[in-house]
């Protein structure tokens, strides 16, 4: 006879993890009611008896302890359990576009979610309406709200496009419990362990699920049912070698309290199995070894007579391998989204600009591509493993040029180590933009100056990327001189604009821009050194700041215009140009409104909340 599971005969331990074991099948059973409210049909009446007969298992249980019986078996909620729906109905319509408040859905180009889409829908000073959209899902999600946009954006939306966004909420919620278990009892080598095993494998997760939607992708345009049926089983093992025996095992070490480099997937499936709790039951489905190992070792073939699956004389149904992608793919989104806000909770406000191994923030390629959305440019692919970022964007227009240099930028900090920027058109095979790392560098220091004063960013902000863009489309003498003139342009912008009489702000807005100016010339005369131009602008312009540091509090349009270095800059103006920012980008849109144009002002001072990424 077996010892009874609660009695004297039993330690206080074995009681302990027993009760947690029970406890732990009712928080899951509740956030699997809790997911499926949103989804249509709903079996409400279902969920209430399950609820009352989870509970009244516990009642059992307790009881039991408080009487000081012997209880010699588990409440049996096997039937109870086995007439829950675990896969979410199907529902018409597009759950990316309406969870975000879109047109469209924001989906890159191999129909992954992108977050970079709908950051650059709700652009340019528009967070706050996208605070609006997140915040209710978050809340409803069940989960506290972090101070990173990005780590919002990427839960919402990976649990809004998982095949099955029932399992995702279910194993995201099981995670972030896992975590805060292991917390509670101490658990931070493993924690530790886990994120930093994130880190080293986030690259080859990334490719892999890349390769893994890929041929899925490729399966729906199959014509040949064949090789149709192989590229199917090659997505489901991508997905299982990668993303699932990582995250799994992750579950199941926050449990046991200990951590290993995750095994093989025999031997983790044997483990996983032979817990007996919720993890079994819902990996034990996923975990198709034999199906695993076939097309690993060429053991695998399609029997397009009976339309199945054979490994090893075993036959295998194509809807078992396409449900165990699904659970593995769903599994995967959960545990991410589980991840990311566990670090993002640990985010704190900044006003600091961006910089790599930020403490909670999502990873360096996720924030660039995100800040490609966030200055407006709506990405179709990012490319950043080679030595050379390849961008393709859906437009671009002259409104686009200054965006993406800032984009450039910002992908400068967060992912440094490139060599160079490649802008495409999408379908297009010459690239619109090349600008080099060295030229980002040089103009980084009028960027930062630039980003930490101004609400909108002058447009002469950008110029020694701009001169190094241009150098590949003009000989050298037409680019310098184009870039001179935009310089020159970008100081009389900031003269001109400001009202007649001249009160403090004003001239502090003034010697900002101009200063700014002065930054980016400077970089370009780095650029070039032989070239008399940039040099003579140069000097010009570092003497309007002089002569602008010696007004007082107060002064008119008038006096500035008289002096020599402004009316010499003048000059200049009148002498080079006009240009057009960039001699191969002619379109240009009339979606801007004026009022939603600002010119630079000074930035407010303080620390918003969820103002970077």
């Amino acid at each position: 006879m077996s010892p009874p599971l609660f009695g004297p005969e039993r330690g206080f331990d074995d009681l302990r993890r027993s009760m947690e074991s029970l406890l732990e099948i009712r928080d899951e059973l509740a956030a699997l009611i809790v997911a499926l409210t949103p989804f249509q049909p709903f079996p409400a009446p279902l969920a209430l008896e399950l609820g009352e007969a989870v509970d009244a298992s516990i009642e059992l249980v307790l009881s039991a302890v408080e009487a000081g019986e012997q209880l010699h078996r588990e409440p049996d909620l096997t039937n109870s359990v086995a007439q829950w729906p675990m896969q979410a109905a199907t529902v018409e319509g597009h759950a990316l576009r309406d969870t975000f408040v879109m047109t469209r859905d924001p989906v890159d180009d191999a129909q992954d979610f992108s977050p970079s889409r709908v950051l650059e829908a709700y652009k340019y000073g528009s967070n706050g309406g996208l605070l609006r959209v997140l915040l209710p899902h978050i809340a409803s999600l069940g989960i506290e709200p972090v101070d990173d946009v990005l780590t919002l954006v990427c839960v919402c939306g990976w649990i809004a496009a998982s095949p099955n966004p029932v399992q995702s909420y279910i194993v995201m919620m099981s995670m972030r419990a896992r975590l805060a278990a292991a917390s509670a009892q101490g658990y931070v080598e493993v924690i530790d362990a886990i994120f930093e095993r994130l880190d080293v494998r986030d690259e080859a997760l990334r490719q892999s699920r890349r390769r893994a939607y890929a041929s899925l992708k490729a399966a729906v345009a199959e014509r040949d049912a064949e090789a149709q049926a192989h590229l199917r089983v090659e997505a489901y093992k991508r997905l299982l070698e990668g993303a699932v025996r990582e995250y799994v095992w992750m579950m199941r070490a926050l449990r046991q309290g200990t951590w290993s480099t995750p095994p093989t997937l025999g031997p983790l499936r044997d483990a996983v199995v032979a817990d007996r709790d919720w993890l079994s039951r819902l990996v034990e489905p996923i975990l198709l070894t034999k199906v695993r190992n076939g097309q690993a070792h060429e053991a695998l073939e399609w029997d397009g007579r009976r339309g199945t699956y054979v490994v090893e004389r075993e036959t295998v149904s194509p809807s078992e391998v396409r449900e165990a992608t699904i659970g593995a793919a769903a599994l995967a989104r959960g545990c991410e989204a589980a991840l990311a806000h566990h670090l993002g909770s640990t985010v704190k406000p900044t006003a600091a600009l961006p910089m790599p191994g930020e403490v909670g923030r999502m990873q360096g390629w996720r924030r660039a591509e995100a800040f490609m959305g966030t200055n407006g440019l709506r990405v179709d692919h990012f490319g950043f493993n080679s030595n050379r970022i390849e961008l393709r964007l859906e437009r671009f227009d002259q409104e686009d040029i200054n965006p993406c240099f800032a984009a450039m930028l910002l992908t400068n900090r967060v992912l440094p180590g490139f060599d160079e920027f490649e802008v495409y058109r999408t379908g297009e095979d010459d690239a619109v933009v090349r600008v080099s790392r060295e030229a980002l560098d040089l103009t980084d220091p009028a960027w930062s100056k630039a980003v930490t004063s101004f609400a909108a960013l002058p447009l002469g902000t950008f110029l020694p990327a701009n001169l190094d863009a241009r150098r590949r489309l003009e000989t050298e003498s037409v680019a310098v001189r184009s870039v001179a003139w935009m310089g020159a342009d970008d100081v009389l912008s900031a003269i001109d604009g400001a009202p007649v009489l001249w009160d403090r702000d004003t001239l502090e807005l003034v010697r900002g821009r101009v200063s700014v100016a002065a930054l980016a010339i400077e970089g370009c005369r780095i650029a070039a050194p032989s070239q008399t131009r940039l040099r003579v602008l140069a000097e010009t312009v570092h003497q309007l700041e002089v002569d602008l540091a010696a007004l007082g509090p107060t002064t008119t349009c008038y006096s500035v215009d008289a002096f020599a270095s402004t009316e010499r800059i003048r000059t200049f103006w009148e002498t080079w140009g006009p240009v057009l920012r960039l001699p191969n980008v002619l379109t240009a849109r009339r979606e801007i409104a004026p009022e939603d144009d600002p010119q630079p002002s000074l930035k407010a001072s303080g620390v918003p909340r969820w103002s970077t990424l």
